[in-house]
């Protein structure tokens, strides 16, 4: 269980793994502040959790925008005075792949994926020193691999593994750990938004193993556990026969595109 007051923020909270981490945080015992960029749902979400007679607070908050991350974290502290963890959950996929998509979609991915989960994280640091706090970042299977039509999203993935790795070797003489989660394809509306069929896993055992790492930080946990060895030895082979793999990709990418007239991307780039 969570010590009494401990406090978690959880970005990405109004569905999802971030949601359903709010709901099981909070019947362990924390007091979260659930932060997103749809007012109504994360209203709704603290209601649900007020209900069942946890402590919740919902800050609308969109990460990329520089003064959003500073209100959440300000606005978290004059509420608890205290944050000890910090779920960096946020994320968006594109529809389209690289030549596809406009330029400031692209960007946008960037700077949810990654760049919110750098800076929110700096902005949080001080109150996670004075707790000693844990840092759980939501990475995904694709920071171990490259696929064709998804050549932004998994090199954001690829950036938050390296993140956290590096995040945790130097916060960790502070005091402040930092976790890896990794999932596998879950059902959420996250393959909705990508425009991808998810396969039917549960997305509770990712809100399970997020709260189960705030109480006893890890280094990694990939999410269906069973499915690790699969990616590492995965890994393996992409980086011992990168030859075959991008011959299996360049004709992947070729069926996909088969008939095409018009380049792809050319009305996708100016915006």
């Amino acid at each position: 269980m969570a010590t009494p007051g401990n406090v978690m923020i959880i970005t990405g909270a109004s569905s999802g793994f971030g949601k359903l981490t709010a709901l099981l945080a909070a019947q362990k015992g924390y007091r979260v502040v659930v932060a997103a960029r749809r007012a109504e749902r994360l209203n709704e979400l603290v209601e649900e959790i007020e209900m069942k007679g946890g402590t919740a607070l919902a800050i609308p908050c969109d990460v990329t925008k520089p003064e959003d991350q500073k209100n959440l974290i300000d606005q978290t502290i004059r509420r608890f005075g205290r944050i000890d963890v910090l779920v960096n959950n946020a994320g968006v996929p594109l529809k389209e792949s690289f030549a596809e998509a406009a330029i400031d979609d692209l960007r946008r991915q960037w700077e949810t994926n990654v760049l919110s989960l750098v800076l929110l994280t700096k902005r949080a640091l001080p109150a996670l020193l004075r707790s000693h706090g844990v840092v759980i970042n939501i990475g995904s299977m694709a920071g171990h691999f490259s696929l064709p039509g998804w050549g932004n999203y998994f090199p954001t993935k690829v950036s938050v593994r390296s993140l956290s790795h590096s995040l945790r070797r130097e916060l960790l003489p502070y005091g402040v750990r930092v976790s890896l989660v990794e999932p596998g394809p879950f059902k959420t509306e996250f393959g909705e938004m990508a425009g991808a069929e998810m396969p039917g896993l549960e997305p509770i055992q990712v809100a399970k193993k997020i709260v189960k790492l705030a109480e006893r930080p890890s280094r990694t946990a990939i999410v269906p556990g069973w499915l690790g060895v699969a990616v590492l030895l995965a890994g393996g082979i992409a980086a011992l026969l990168p030859d075959v793999i991008d011959l299996a990709y360049l004709l992947i990418g070729r069926r996909k595109l088969g008939g095409a007239k018009d380049a792809p991307g050319a009305t996708a780039v100016a915006s």
